[in-house]
C-alpha cells in the first residue's frame, strides 16, 4: 500500500509540471560600455530554478540590432526564481540578473534588465537574419519563441531610424516569402501551406530638412520554416503571423490583486475571479476589440475563444490589471 501510495503522489507531483503558472515577458539591453550604444547579437541566456526537478528550462536569447532582447517565457514550477545572465566579452565574469516568484506573484508579469559589457564585435540580429540599410534607418524583427507555435507566429518589429533625420515620414513593406506583402508595422497574414518563408522587411524613411531632403532605407529578411508535421503547422491547417510592438508586452500590474485567470493557458473554457465590480475587455494582439462588458464580483466565465493570445484588461475602482491569456 506505501508503494502504492508513493507512486501515485509522484504521478501527482509530476502532472503538476505540465501546465504553465505563470508567463513571464523577459527583456533588456546589451550596452557598450565604451560606446553607450547597444550591442547587437549578444547572447543572453534566461533559466528557471523552479524546473530543476524537470532538468532545467533554459533559453537563449539574441539581442537585435540595437541591443535589446525581449521574449516570452512560460514557468511550471509554483514558486522559484528566474535568471537573466550573460557574460563580459572581456573579462570572461558573467553578470545576472534576478527575480523570486510565489504565491504572490501574478500569473502574468515582466521582468527587465540591462547589462553593461566591455563590447563586441557580433552584428546582425534577429534569429539566423541579416540586411542591409542605409544612414540613418535600421530594420529589423524578432521571433517570440513561446508564443510562435500555437497555430501562429508572433513577431517584434524592432524597426527605428536614429536622430541624423528628424520627425521622418515611415513607411513599412513586408514581404512573407509566399508571393504575398504588406504594408504597416504591425500587419497580419496567414500561411495555408507547409514550406520555408523568408519574410523580409523593408523600411522607408523621408524628411524635409533646412538643407533639403533626407532619407534612407533598410531591409531585414529571416526565415520561417511551417512544419507539415505539426509542430507549427498544426498539420496544414493555416497558421497566422502577427507583428505588434514589443511594448504591447509591457504590461503595468496594478497594486491591486483584483483578477485571477484560469486555466491559463486554456484549451477551452476560461474563468475569471474578480474582487470588484470591473469593466472587463478582451483585445487580439492585433488591438482588435473581441469581448466588452461590466462584471459582477466573483467568479465568471469568459467567452470561447479561438486558438492564439489576448490580452485581458480589468479596469474597477481600485484600479486597473491586465492579463495575458494564450489558448492553445
Amino acid at each position: 500500500m506505501k508503494i502504492r501510495l508513493l507512486l501515485l503522489a509522484l504521478v501527482l507531483s509530476f502532472s503538476g509540471w505540465s501546465q504553465a503558472v505563470y508567463t513571464v515577458a523577459v527583456g533588456g539591453t546589451v550596452i557598450d560600455s565604451t560606446t553607450g550604444l547597444g550591442i547587437s547579437n549578444y547572447p543572453v541566456i534566461v533559466s528557471d530554478s523552479s524546473n530543476s526537478a524537470m532538468g532545467g528550462i533554459t533559453t537563449t536569447l539574441l539581442t537585435d540590432a540595437n541591443g535589446n532582447y525581449n521574449d516570452t517565457v512560460l514557468l511550471y514550477g509554483s514558486m522559484g526564481v528566474l535568471m537573466v545572465q550573460t557574460q563580459d566579452s572581456c573579462s570572461g565574469n558573467w553578470l545576472s540578473a534576478s527575480s523570486a516568484f510565489g504565491m504572490n506573484t501574478p500569473s502574468f508579469f515582466t521582468f527587465y534588465n540591462s547589462f553593461t559589457v566591455c563590447g563586441s564585435n557580433g552584428t546582425g540580429g534577429g534569429s539566423g537574419g541579416g540586411g542591409s540599410s542605409t544612414n540613418a534607418c535600421y530594420a529589423q524583427f524578432s521571433f517570440d519563441s513561446t508564443l510562435t507555435g500555437m497555430g501562429q507566429i508572433v513577431l517584434y518589429n524592432n524597426s527605428y531610424v536614429d536622430s541624423t533625420i528628424p520627425n521622418p515620414t515611415v513607411s513599412y513593406l513586408w514581404d512573407f516569402g509566399d508571393g504575398t506583402s504588406a504594408v504597416g508595422a504591425f500587419p497580419s497574414h496567414v500561411y495555408t501551406a507547409a514550406g520555408s518563408y523568408a519574410i523580409c522587411l523593408t523600411l522607408n524613411a523621408v524628411a524635409n530638412t533646412a538643407i533639403g531632403t533626407a532619407s534612407c532605407t533598410s531591409t531585414f529578411c529571416d526565415t520561417v520554416v511551417v512544419d507539415s508535421s505539426g509542430n507549427v503547422s498544426y498539420k496544414n491547417i493555416s497558421v497566422t503571423l502577427n507583428v505588434f510592438d514589443p511594448a504591447q508586452m509591457t504590461l503595468e500590474e496594478s497594486t491591486q490583486d483584483q483578477i485571477k485567470v484560469y486555466p491559463n493557458p486554456s484549451s477551452g473554457s476560461t474563468w475569471m475571479d474578480l474582487t470588484y465590480d470591473s469593466e472587463v475587455q478582451l483585445w487580439s494582439m492585433t488591438g482588435q476589440l473581441i469581448y466588452e462588458a461590466h462584471v459582477l464580483q466573483g467568479t465568471s466565465t469568459l467567452p470561447l475563444l479561438a486558438r492564439g493570445s489576448y490580452l485581458l484588461e480589468v479596469l474597477s475602482a481600485e484600479g486597473r490589471s491586465r492579463q495575458l491569456l494564450l489558448v492553445r
